[in-house]
């Protein structure tokens, strides 16, 4: 069975991430990715350079965002894909996100604010009765720039597979288009789940690794040094089926289906 090397999720410096576009699309052409999406959270701002970058090195791509919903309790990720990252509307809503996320990512201040809020900020997943306002609001703007909006990292709404399908058929209800099936950090077996619930539901699959240079500090396996965990360089890129690409894009026009 032919496979495909294919990254539609990750970060550069406009973000979170500890490389450039530039470098980034260096990096997947050194894994061997075919098609890539820089997906930085809420800013379109390095998708040109990324675009540019990539050409260079003969890879498709896929023009992307990774977009916070906010809640008093909590936050989860939507990716949205192949808008005009030129469309006002869609640059305002980054905006207002922006804002609202206060942690800021730059240097070391930022990823600890981040660290220390994933440690002890509350989290758990409210209705979606009460984030499917702004939901809905998100699924508008993203279509109206000619895009889609698939949930990202599922499991961190739900780890009960049948509680985190309901919630995903309410979310298709009000406009989701797919899910990040095959996400690099899960397993096999979570990533067979989230393609079982994809096809199930009729939604579409993304395939990412969720890219930022290094390691996630809570995923990582790499030792403690003096207290700390020694920073260890990722790579990005996921291998899928043909098949299951096909479910995501259509390589030679780069187009979501």
């Amino acid at each position: 069975m032919q496979r495909k090397i294919v990254d539609l999720h990750c970060h550069s410096t406009y973000s979170d991430g500890a490389f450039s576009p530039t470098e980034i699309a260096k990096k997947m052409s050194d894994g061997g990715v075919e098609c890539a999406s820089l997906t930085d959270h809420d800013s379109v701002e390095g998708i040109s350079e990324f675009r540019d970058a990539l050409q260079k090195w003969g890879i498709d791509h896929i023009t992307g965002v990774e977009i916070t919903l906010h809640n008093p309790e909590t936050e989860f990720h939507l990716l949205a894909y192949n808008f005009d990252e030129n469309n006002r509307e869609l640059l305002n809503l980054l905006k207002e996100k922006r804002k609202k996320h206060t942690a800021g990512y730059a240097g070391n201040g930022g990823f600890f604010l981040t660290l220390f809020s994933f440690l002890f900020k509350k989290r758990g997943v409210p209705p979606i009765s009460e984030v499917k306002e702004e939901f809905e609001e998100i699924v508008k703007v993203v279509k109206k720039a000619g895009g889609e909006v698939f949930l990202a990292h599922p499991f961190t709404l739900a780890t009960n597979p049948e509680k985190l399908m309901r919630i995903i058929s309410e979310l298709k209800e009000s406009g989701l288009s797919g899910i990040e099936s095959f996400y690099r950090p899960y397993s096999e077996e979570r990533r067979e789940v989230l393609n079982s619930i994809a096809k199930s539901l009729g939604l579409h699959s993304s395939c990412g690794s969720d890219f930022h240079g290094y390691r996630h500090p809570m995923k990582s396996d790499s030792p403690f040094i003096f207290g700390e965990r020694k920073k260890i360089l990722d790579t990005p890129g996921i291998e899928t089926t043909e098949d299951c690409w096909q479910r995501v894009a259509e390589p030679k026009s780069a187009k979501l289906i």
